[in-house]
């Protein structure tokens, strides 16, 4: 390996390095003021989504509760 091209994978691996390190915009939670007429407190509501934690994107169900 010669220096120019050592010099360019060092230039991408520090180029790339440096724009991962981004911060991520603040999540805020609000909460509801007036709840939905629908809405009955304390009752499961079942949700169907896909898990993101890899590339697969398993089906899961998720149970929210007001």
């Amino acid at each position: 390996m010669d220096r120019r091209t050592f010099l360019k994978i060092a230039g991408v691996s520090g180029l790339s390095f440096a724009a991962s390190c981004t911060s991520q915009p603040e999540k805020t939670l609000y909460s509801l003021v007036q709840a939905p007429d629908d809405m009955v407190t304390g009752k499961a509501t079942w949700y169907a989504s896909t898990c993101r934690e890899c590339p697969a994107g398993c089906g899961v169900l998720a149970k929210n509760r007001e």
